[in-house]
């Protein structure tokens, strides 16, 4: 999700609202098959899983950032 469809929050911030989406619902069956570092702080998981019941393929993307929401190199402290 851009961070311009939330406001004005760090790439971090806007991650970290994305991944409150998932709270909440039944998920199983989690297979990841294909992940792609685009950038260096930046990855694009591919996969599929269950979702309330449905199943579905998934496309996320992954924020590498640090403690105050900004992106992280790696090596810096971070996290996923």
């Amino acid at each position: 999700m851009p961070s311009r469809l939330i406001g004005k929050k760090s790439k971090g911030q806007a991650a970290e609202y994305a991944r409150s989406w998932f709270d909440g619902h039944d998920i199983t069956g989690v297979e990841i098959d294909r992940v792609d570092y685009t950038w260096s702080s930046v990855a694009e998981v591919r996969g599929s899983a269950t979702i309330d019941g449905t199943d579905g393929n998934l496309r996320l993307r992954w924020v590498y950032y640090d403690a105050e929401g900004d992106l992280a190199l790696n090596g810096e402290d971070g996290r996923w």
